[in-house]
């Protein structure tokens, strides 16, 4: 005796109603998972590195783009602090013949060499970190190396005129007080491959005008990294 052909209907929709079930809560775990994927899959990490003669006007771009919470690492402040350990007075003269010095024995990138474990530390809170006072090719192909090309290099201009009066202005420990020191000191950190950095840098801002000026320009410079 065959069944009802109501009966057969029925079972036929409840099939196709289980089915219709199945398929939503297969979809809605797959979208679930794609959400998990999302959500572990990490920013990529950034470097924006700030190069320039002495008195350019890098401490006021790092002060800039600090105030977009970006953590920042001084190169130089590697170098001063490996002085103090051995007790020596980091003035104008005795930074650069130090730098000099290490550089020659261990390889121009030593000092970039150092700061990796430093950015390294401040990329577990941060997927942008500033680096203030690129000073070689070698630095910039070791950052390159180390965390890939997501390396942005800024160079900041100005003349000597201008960038010696800024430092006399400054008057810190290590800023020069004689155009002779201001002039042995540029030829130092030419020689050290500062002036092709510059040439070669993704931005090249002319600091020539005021603090205002230099926000602005910075400004815009922000709106094409996103920053």
């Amino acid at each position: 005796m065959g069944l009802n052909p109501h009966i057969k209907k029925l079972k036929k929709t409840k099939g196709k109603t289980k089915d219709i079930k199945g398929q939503k809560k297969r979809r809605k775990k797959a979208k679930h998972r794609k959400n998990k994927k999302i959500k572990k899959k990490k920013e990529p990490k950034r470097i924006i590195a700030i190069t320039g003669m002495p008195g350019a006007g890098k401490t006021e771009v790092r002060k800039i783009i600090e105030k977009k919470s970006v953590p920042v690492i001084v190169m130089r402040h590697v170098v001063e602090d490996e002085m103090r350990k051995k007790k020596i007075e980091p003035n104008n003269k005795n930074l650069r013949d130090y730098a000099d010095k290490l550089r020659k024995k261990h390889g121009y990138d030593i000092v970039a060499k150092k700061c990796v474990p430093l950015i390294k530390e401040k990329f577990k809170k941060s997927s942008t970190v500033l680096i203030d006072g690129i000073r070689g090719p070698q630095e910039v192909a070791l950052f390159k190396k180390q965390f890939g090309q997501r390396f942005v290099l800024i160079s900041i201009l100005a003349a000597p005129k201008t960038r010696f009066e800024r430092l006399k202005k400054r008057g810190l420990p290590w800023d020069m007080k004689t155009r002779k020191e201001f002039d042995w000191r540029d030829k130092r950190e030419i020689s050290w491959g500062l002036g092709d950095v510059i040439k070669k840098a993704d931005y090249i801002i002319d600091n020539e005008g005021t603090k205002k000026d230099l926000r602005k320009k910075m400004g815009r410079v922000f709106s094409k990294l996103a920053l």
